[in-house]
């Protein structure tokens, strides 16, 4: 049958934790809609939710999946995932390996990563104290689909709090206290208004072509930003982190950003590129360290305690202080 909904009007399905079993597998269905809502599924031998195949729809809704021993809910179709907590499975808490929609859940304590999406939108939900990465968006073969995160937060997860291997964009997402990176992601990464803090190494490592708008580095135990080659940062501050507070490879372009009380130089800018109108203020390396064919345009360096602006003999120095 196809648009089949199971509620659960509040009730619990509880496993015996034997192996190969599911609170509810999904056998091979027509196109249309699947629905399980308004309940509990715990303590079984695989999965909360499993469905391996992709013709049909899955819709989670409102349910606490717990104490699975592999995923919390694996969908290999597309799913549509709302208000849920999956927590304490051997696995992801939530794995959507096509188009996944989901919104306001909470993913803690799994033995792998607290979400991993293939494709598209993922929203004002949690990731906290999972053993890999808090959300984990993209894909791993195909290296081709985009993921879209707006309003979540990844905090004291044991690896990254967000990692991408695809180009995804991230608005308003916060990562804080994870074990390794607060943001790893791959080529052309797009963010705006993100945070790291308090990561265990560089609060934002991204990969060539990355645009990053109005983010906050702090308190990373390495660098606070460092972008790979081609990349823009726009509006972003970097302070009390533990190397340097902007870092970039060959032709990027830094504008109005600031680094401030970072262990090492304010920013590190690579050959080729270009800063304007920044700020690099009491950092214990050099305010600005510029590599070859790097411009420098009406920005300011105070109190760092090695050189203001440092560059080589081909640095373009103009209308600064």
């Amino acid at each position: 049958a196809t648009d089949v909904t199971l509620d659960l009007n509040g009730f619990s399905i509880i496993g015996a934790g034997l192996p190969a079993t599911s609170g509810v597998a999904i056998g091979s269905v027509p196109a249309g809609a699947i629905t399980i809502r308004n309940g509990a599924i715990r303590n079984f031998g695989s999965r909360g939710v499993s469905y391996t195949f992709t013709a049909a729809r899955v819709i989670l809704e409102d349910l606490h999946i717990t104490n699975c021993s592999f995923e919390g809910a694996f969908i290999e179709g597309d799913a549509k995932i709302t208000n849920c907590t999956v927590a304490a499975n051997g696995a992801s808490g939530i794995r959507v390996d096509g188009a996944a929609h989901i919104s306001g859940c909470q993913a803690d304590l799994n033995g792998s990563h607290g979400y991993w999406i293939e494709s598209g939108l993922i929203t004002d939900s949690l990731a906290r104290d999972n053993t890999l990465n808090g959300f984990n968006l993209g894909s791993i073969i195909t290296n081709a689909n985009s993921v879209v995160a707006v309003n979540c937060v990844s905090r004291s997860n044991d690896q990254e709090g967000f990692f991408s291997t695809d180009p995804v964009t991230l608005v308003n997402c916060h990562a804080v206290e994870n074990g390794d990176f607060g943001f790893q992601l791959d080529n052309d990464a797009s963010l705006e208004g993100c945070v790291a803090r308090q990561n265990g190494n560089v609060g934002f490592l991204t990969g060539q072509t990355a645009v990053l708008s109005r983010c906050l580095a702090s308190q990373n135990t390495s660098n606070g930003i460092n972008t790979s080659a081609n990349s823009t940062i726009e509006s972003c501050s970097a302070y009390l982190n533990g190397n340097f507070g902007i870092a970039t490879s060959l032709n990027c372009a830094i504008t109005n950003s600031t680094a401030r009380d970072n262990v090492s130089h304010g920013f590190f800018v690579g050959a080729g590129s270009s800063v304007q109108n920044c700020a690099s203020n009491i950092n214990d390396g050099d305010g600005f360290q510029l590599q070859s064919d790097a411009r420098l345009t009406h920005c300011t360096a105070d109190g760092n305690v090695s050189a203001g602006i440092r560059g080589t003999s081909d640095t373009v120095i103009d209308s600064c202080n």
